[in-house]
C-alpha cells in the first residue's frame, strides 16, 4: 500500500504599485555623473563611451499596476511501507502583464530606437568612423513596464528519516528547483527573449536551470550534527544573444 495526494491551484490577480516603490522612485532614483559609460555601444562600434554620461537608475514613479496568472500542480507522496519517506514535487507556472521589471544597459542599446525618450547622444567626435552615432550623453535604465513575461519552474522536496538503534534519528534531506522557462517580452512589438541563466539580466537575481540543497541530520540524546551541501548550475556572465556582448566575452569568456 501507499499514500499520494494531488493539489492544484489556479489565481489570477491584478497588482499594484507598492507604495514603497513610489517613495523609492523619489528617494532612491540617481542621476549620476558617470566617468564615462563602459558597457560596449553596438552604435559605436562595441565601444565604451569616452564621455561622461548622465545615469539614470531605480524605480519610477510612472509605472502602471501589473497584472498576474498563477498555474501550479503537484503532488505528494508517503509509502506506507517506507515510513519516514516524503517526497512532493510542484509544478508552477507564472505569467504576467505590464510587469515591473529592469532593462539592462546592453538590451536598452539593442533596442534604442523603440525606446528613444531613455538614452540622448552628443555630437560626433572628430575622429569618429562614418556611420557612427555620436556618445551617449544620458541613459536612463529605471524600472519599466514589460509587455509580459513567463516562468515555468519545477519544485522537488524529498525526505527520509531513520530511526536507528540506540535512539539515534537519521535524516536525509534535499529540496531542487529546476527553472524550465524564463522569458520576458520587452514591447508587444518585440520578440520574447530568454533571461535564464544570465547574470546581466537588467539587475534581476539570476534565475538559474538549477538550484538545489542537500543535507543529512543526526539528532541523539538531545544533540544534533548535520551536513549540507548548496548546488548551483552554470549561469552567463552577459547575454550571448546581443551583439554588444562579443568584446565581454573575447575578453573574459562568458
Amino acid at each position: 500500500g501507499g499514500g499520494s495526494r494531488r493539489r492544484d491551484a489556479f489565481r489570477c490577480r491584478r497588482l499594484p504599485a507598492h507604495p514603497d516603490t513610489r517613495r523609492q522612485a523619489r528617494r532612491d532614483a540617481t542621476r549620476d555623473p558617470h566617468p564615462a559609460f563602459a558597457t560596449p555601444d553596438p552604435h559605436r562600434g562595441n565601444t565604451a563611451s569616452p564621455l561622461p554620461a548622465v545615469y539614470l537608475s531605480g524605480s519610477n514613479p510612472n509605472l502602471k499596476p501589473e497584472s498576474s496568472k498563477t498555474t501550479s500542480a503537484g503532488f505528494i507522496v508517503e509509502p506506507k511501507q517506507w515510513p519516514g519517506f516524503r517526497v512532493s514535487l510542484d509544478y508552477t507556472r507564472l505569467e504576467k502583464r505590464n510587469n515591473i521589471t529592469s532593462i539592462s544597459e546592453a538590451r536598452l542599446l539593442e533596442n534604442e530606437a523603440l525606446f528613444p525618450e531613455r538614452i540622448q547622444r552628443g555630437p560626433n567626435l572628430p575622429n569618429d568612423p562614418s556611420g557612427w552615432a555620436g556618445p551617449i550623453t544620458y541613459i536612463d535604465v529605471s524600472r519599466i513596464n514589460a509587455a509580459s513575461s513567463r516562468l515555468d519552474a519545477l519544485d522537488l522536496q524529498l525526505k527520509y528519516g531513520l530511526d536507528m538503534k540506540g535512539g539515534t534519528h537519521v535524516e536525509f534531506w534535499g529540496n531542487g528547483t529546476w527553472t524550465l522557462k524564463a522569458r520576458q517580452q520587452l514591447l508587444p512589438s518585440l520578440e520574447p527573449f530568454s533571461i535564464l541563466g544570465i547574470s546581466a539580466s537588467g539587475g534581476r537575481s539570476i534565475l538559474l536551470d538549477f538550484r538545489g540543497t542537500y543535507g543529512v541530520d543526526i539528532e541523539r540524546g538531545g544533540l544534533g550534527l548535520g551536513w549540507t551541501v548548496h548546488h548551483y548550475s552554470s549561469y552567463f556572465v552577459v547575454d550571448p544573444t546581443l551583439a554588444s556582448s562579443a568584446p565581454i566575452i573575447v575578453a573574459q569568456g562568458n
